[in-house]
């Protein structure tokens, strides 16, 4: 075997193990993103003067408590969770 047949026998062995591993190392993947509006995440269900909002994607419920005054709604205050473990008290 000639050197110049070895050193090009070497030239291509390295290559084609490098080659690869440069095409595979910049090759991204993009995460996907959600293309719905926030507006359609969230569904509104009534109970009396109460109302629920609950999100559709992470499960998230809000509960809305309406002042009724002759039959009409003055507005409404949103109550929001609170997480706490089990047995704590939730702050003030």
């Amino acid at each position: 075997m000639k050197k110049n047949d070895l050193r090009t026998g070497i030239l291509i062995g390295i290559s084609a193990i490098i080659l690869p591993l440069i095409l595979m190392g910049t090759a991204t993947t993009q995460s996907p993103t959600s293309v719905v509006p926030e507006s359609h995440v969230w569904e509104m269900v009534e109970v009396g003067t109460r109302g629920f909002a609950i999100n559709k994607v992470t499960g998230e419920v809000k509960l809305f408590v309406g002042s009724a005054a002759n039959g009409t709604t003055n507005g409404l205050k949103e109550y929001k969770a609170i997480p706490t473990a089990f047995g704590e008290k939730s702050p003030k």
